[in-house]
């Protein structure tokens, strides 16, 4: 064992490794609603970043693998407010910068659990693409400035997991699998 780190929450997915000014560097989320960035080699810690501020009456947060891509993280998490006034559940798409962890945006994506980020280039823009658990599929035109909404689509069952893209051809299918089959 090279190094171990421990969060304050549980990590639900998977880790992604980016490079950083040419280092790389280990980049997970944590139910404690922090994203955290480590030196691959030496786990040194790189950055921490809390995404949703805390109340007293929310759940623990799902967030999912991140998708590193041209210096940015793009990352999901659902939280949810369990007290009846407020009863809140919110997944939100983020951005942060790779290098400082600063968060150059969020967008919601819709009111319930939602999946890890996939994306890939098309025309010439970074697109990505998540899934919500209650079947909503939808598409981002993504930079450091902000997302553009460009399509969604309605899957008539409940989705567990992350859409795959095919890799190779001009023009790429979306796949995802639904609860039923």
């Amino acid at each position: 064992v090279r190094w171990t780190k421990v969060a304050n929450g549980a990590i639900l997915d998977a880790p992604v490794v980016g490079k950083v000014e040419g280092v790389p560097v280990v980049f997970w989320g944590a139910s404690d609603r922090f994203v955290y960035a480590h030196i691959a080699g030496s786990g040194e810690r790189l950055w921490t970043r809390e995404l949703v501020p805390p109340t007293r009456t929310q759940a623990p947060a799902r967030i999912m693998s991140p998708l590193f891509h041209d210096g940015i993280l793009y990352i999901t998490a659902f939280v949810h407010d369990k007290a009846l006034p407020t009863y809140e559940q919110t997944a939100t798409l983020f951005a942060l910068d790779a290098a400082t962890g600063r968060q150059l945006w969020a967008q919601e994506v819709c009111g319930g659990p939602v999946g890890a980020p996939i994306g890939r280039v098309l025309d010439n823009r970074f697109i990505v693409f998540v899934a919500a658990q209650r079947g909503l599929v939808q598409a981002w035109a993504v930079s450091r400035k902000g997302p553009q909404f460009l399509w969604r689509h309605q899957m008539p069952h409940e989705v567990l997991g992350s859409p795959a893209i095919e890799a190779s051809g001009e023009r790429p299918r979306l796949f995802l699998g639904s609860k039923f089959g």
